[in-house]
């Protein structure tokens, strides 16, 4: 009887893993006064650095906030915020419309650069500088500790711009990848002239991966969404009419309809997960679709790891916990409104920032009531063994 029971308990916890983990609410803290407009979404969200939650909102407010939810500064700004803070050597870098600041943590300003147009994609930090990108298709080289300007390069064309963010760009060998809104990758080499000290981007591969055009005024747009280096040789791309592999050496292209609109990241084991519309899916490095993580109505905008344990958030509102592997869901709740930004991990803790305007504290813990069954289990296995050593 004893040995039945413990089977059928085994068997409903081997059943019923969600229940191994509780997704706890540390805190909740609303930055806004006014109902937020749906159309207004909050997709800059959130940086953690040293102890700090600082929040990006579209309404120009950047604020940051302790560990235990406690307003510490706040700076408010004429632009607005659609690009999460990046962390930098003794400070962040904020990107506020067309202008993008070097703060220091206590909000301070350090430098500035401003574009002809909103920035379109998270900036990438390099030996040889700070990259940026604007959507009228200008990329900027900077000095990361002054702001200078050391290089731009700029492309002009009949092909209607949109205002879509673009991937970060990538690094590959000594080049950097660029994703554009007509659905080409650019790849630049970064050249310094060693008797005069000018430096140049000079565009080394140019790929297409889909053309704009337009019918009846209805324009459409390719956007490069997400880059990530693939299998030797390769870089996996998704944009907003398919997505696929570009083999780099001959500059073939091979289309996958099933990484559309995806956010692609790389995972420990080496393969990787795309997350964006209609689900999350786990991927080859080929790009090829292993298994389907889960389907979604809503968009899925964010990943996050946590060691043993992953995030994903939605704009429907569902933020979920899986195991590390992302075999299984572990845990998981519904916000107000939406997330249209990815959590951030902190100590102990990761922070969300719904479409509402709160900043929501989780952490994941686990189910007493579980692990009370488990001790049990484990204490009775103990004393059987103990009983067949003594016989």
């Amino acid at each position: 009887m004893k040995k039945s029971l413990l089977l059928i308990v085994l068997a409903l916890l081997w059943c019923t893993p969600a229940a191994a983990d509780e997704l706890l609410l540390n805190w909740a803290v609303p930055l806004k006064k006014e109902f937020a407009s749906i159309k207004k979404r909050e997709y800059a969200g959130l940086l953690y650095q040293e102890g700090h939650i600082y929040a990006a909102l579209r309404n120009g407010r950047l604020i940051v906030f302790d560990r235990a939810g406690r307003k510490k500064g706040e700076r408010r700004f004429s632009g607005e915020f659609l690009i999460p803070p990046v962390a930098t050597e003794g400070g962040i870098i904020v990107c506020e419309s067309n202008i993008v600041r070097s703060l220091k943590p206590d909000l301070t300003e350090q430098w500035q650069v401003t574009g002809k147009s909103p920035v379109v994609a998270l900036p990438l930090l390099r030996p040889e500088g700070l990259y940026l990108q604007f959507s009228e298709n200008s990329i900027y080289l900077v000095d990361p500790s002054d702001g200078a300007i050391r290089a731009n390069y700029t492309f002009y064309g009949e092909n209607p711009l949109s205002y879509a963010m673009l991937g970060r760009p990538v690094v590959y060998e000594d080049k950097t990848a660029f994703g554009f809104s007509n659905g080409q990758i650019i790849f630049f080499l970064h050249k310094k002239e060693a008797a005069s000290g000018a430096e140049e981007l000079l565009p080394y591969y140019k790929y297409q991966t889909g053309d704009t055009r337009a019918l009846l005024d209805k324009k459409e747009f390719y956007d490069i969404f997400s880059l990530l280096l693939g299998a030797e040789g390769t870089l996996l791309f998704s944009n907003g009419e398919t997505g696929g592999v570009v083999r780099v050496t001959d500059g073939s292209v091979t289309k996958r309809a099933e990484l559309r609109n995806l956010l692609l990241a790389e995972l420990a084991d080496g393969n990787v997960v795309g997350y964006g519309e209609g689900g999350a899916l786990l991927l080859a490095k080929d790009g090829t679709v292993l298994r389907r993580l889960f389907a979604s109505d809503s968009f899925v905008s964010g990943y996050l790891p946590m060691g043993d344990r992953a995030v994903f958030t939605e704009t429907g509102g569902a933020v979920s916990v899986w195991d590390g592997q992302l075999t299984e869901k572990m845990a998981g709740t519904i916000i107000p409104q939406g997330v249209s930004s990815g959590a951030v991990r902190g100590e102990g803790a990761f922070y969300v920032l719904s479409d509402m305007g709160v900043l929501y504290s989780f952490s994941v813990v686990k189910n007493p009531k579980v692990q009370k069954i488990l001790e049990k289990i484990k204490k009775d296995d103990m004393k059987d063994g103990s009983s067949r050593i003594s016989e």
